[in-house]
């Protein structure tokens, strides 16, 4: 029964070693506990083929969001959606925008209607992760990272999400190996 005891003991010793060893500065603040700032978002490439109107009401909203104008931006974000209403990225970053107010049932519907425009974009299941994550429902969280890392294995974002609700949820062992996992898909 000691061997046990010291096997089990020297082998999470040896994990938590690696864990603090793990450089996740790129994700965590000082704390060393994973954040999710609800003024920072994930950024989406879209082509500007649009036609002129759409182009600036689009290019207005992305400009106050930058400058923090949450309503001239949401106002905006509202007339591109009037011009085309399946233009997905107006829609991620109308849930961008509600989630900076705090109107985050909004904003989960925004980003759900993103997510059903373009299934393949990770970013709005990131962000409805971080929404769920927000609030404590960590396993419907953990879906929809899952659903990100489906769409791109390689997007780390999807990853990190995943390992904190592993974090959160007390499953350290596994936490760490996707921090890790992340830190290697991320290598930028």
């Amino acid at each position: 029964m000691t061997r046990v005891y010291l096997f089990f003991l020297t082998c999470l010793l040896g994990n938590i070693v690696s864990f603090a060893q793990t450089n996740f500065s790129r994700y965590v603040d000082e704390s060393s506990v994973p954040v999710f700032d609800i003024n920072q978002h994930l950024d989406v490439k879209f082509e500007w083929t649009m036609g002129g109107k759409m182009q600036m009401h689009m290019n207005e909203a992305l400009n106050y969001i930058t400058e923090g104008n949450l309503d001239l931006a949401l106002s905006n974000l509202d007339d591109a959606v009037k011009v085309d209403s399946v233009f997905w990225p107006a829609h991620y970053y109308r849930g961008v925008v509600l989630t900076r107010r705090r109107d985050l049932k909004e904003a989960r519907k925004a980003f759900q209607h993103a997510a059903r425009l373009n299934p393949k974009h990770p970013q709005s299941y990131v962000a409805l992760g971080r929404l769920n994550e927000r609030s404590g429902k960590y396993k419907e969280a953990k879906s929809f990272y899952e659903k990100a890392i489906s769409t791109d294995p390689k997007f780390a974002p999807g990853h990190f999400g995943v390992a904190t609700v592993e974090l959160f949820t007390g499953e350290l062992r596994r936490a760490s190996r996707l921090y890790e996992l992340c830190i290697e898909v991320d290598s930028t």
